[in-house]
C-alpha cells in the first residue's frame, strides 16, 4: 500500500496526472490560435485519458501500467504457427555416461546368524539368551 502523499493521491498517481497535464498544457500554447487546433483535440483527448487510467484504474488489482505492458508483448508476439517439415530439425545425441560403480562391503551371514537376528526382531530385544529359536 503506498502513502498517500499529495491528498487523496500517491505520489505515482500525482505524477502520473502531473505529465498528462503538463503535456495537455504545453500541446495547447502550442496549436492555439494555428491550423493545427483539430489535431490538440485528437491528441488531448487519448493523453487525457491515458493518464487517468495509469492514475486510477486497476485491471485484476494490479496497476493499468502491468496491463499495458502485456497488452503490448501479446501484441508483439505471433498469433499464427506454422510448421513447415524439415524446418528446424535438431539431432538429438545420446551420451551414456559411464557410471563408476563401488562395491559395497558384502557381509556373509550364516543361517544361524540370520536366525537369531530375526528372533530377536520378532521378540522386540526382550528375548533371553536361554530360549531356542
Amino acid at each position: 500500500m503506498q502513502d498517500k502523499v499529495i491528498g487523496p493521491l500517491t505520489l505515482v498517481q500525482f505524477f502520473y496526472l502531473l505529465f498528462g497535464g503538463l503535456f495537455i498544457y504545453l500541446l495547447n500554447n502550442w496549436t492555439s490560435g494555428t491550423f493545427l487546433r483539430p489535431l490538440f483535440w485528437l491528441v488531448a483527448v487519448p493523453v487525457g485519458l491515458l493518464s487517468f487510467a495509469l492514475a486510477f484504474i486497476k485491471v485484476q488489482d494490479r496497476p493499468f501500467i502491468f496491463f499495458l505492458g502485456s497488452l503490448v508483448r501479446y501484441l508483439q508476439r505471433p498469433k499464427t504457427r506454422v510448421w513447415q517439415k524439415g524446418q528446424y530439425q535438431r539431432s538429438t545425441h545420446i551420451v551414456v555416461k559411464e557410471e563408476v560403480k563401488e562395491e559395497a562391503p558384502h557381509k556373509d551371514f550364516d543361517k544361524a546368524r540370520v536366525r537369531d537376528i530375526v528372533g530377536v526382531l520378532d521378540t522386540s530385544g526382550t528375548k533371553s539368551e536361554n530360549q531356542d529359536v
